[in-house]
């Protein structure tokens, strides 16, 4: 592998974290074994990108949809691909970084959409997801 990929950055740059994909949240879009290289401490966030958050001492993989009002700040609304339902809200300092690229069967690949309309599509299903899901949990809790 080239060292002038995304790939090659995290052995030699301590702002860079390579790190595995453990779980199926994100299924099909990251899988078990995937190598994650993750830019540390970003500084501004996009809808559509996959972040890695800490909770306690465990790391989520999942995509960044938007912000949202919490408290007297503001909050980040996330969701695993492979999931129906929106995360609990996540506060700010949950993010540790950015995903980049991923690496599989060696190959770089890019962490997202290419192109702004693909990103479009993607947040427009998992917004669509999301809220159906919460509503349906809502009327089946109402007819219960």
């Amino acid at each position: 592998m080239m060292t002038s990929s995304p790939c090659g950055r995290a052995d030699h740059d301590p702002a860079w974290l390579r790190m595995p994909v453990l779980g199926r949240s994100m299924w099909p879009t990251l899988r078990p074994g995937d190598m994650l290289l993750v830019r540390l401490a970003p500084r501004t966030l996009q809808s559509g990108d996959i972040v890695v958050l800490r909770a306690g001492g465990t790391l989520f993989v999942h995509r960044f949809l938007g912000y949202r009002r919490c408290g007297t700040g503001r909050c980040l609304l996330a969701k695993g691909d492979g999931r129906w339902a929106f995360d609990p809200l996540w506060p700010e300092n949950a993010l540790l970084g950015v995903v980049v690229a991923v690496e599989r069967e060696e190959a770089c690949l890019p962490a997202g959409p290419d192109n702004a309309w693909q990103r479009r599509i993607l947040l427009w299903w998992h917004r669509l997801q999301g809220g159906m899901y919460r509503r349906l949990r809502l009327l089946f809790t109402l007819f219960l």
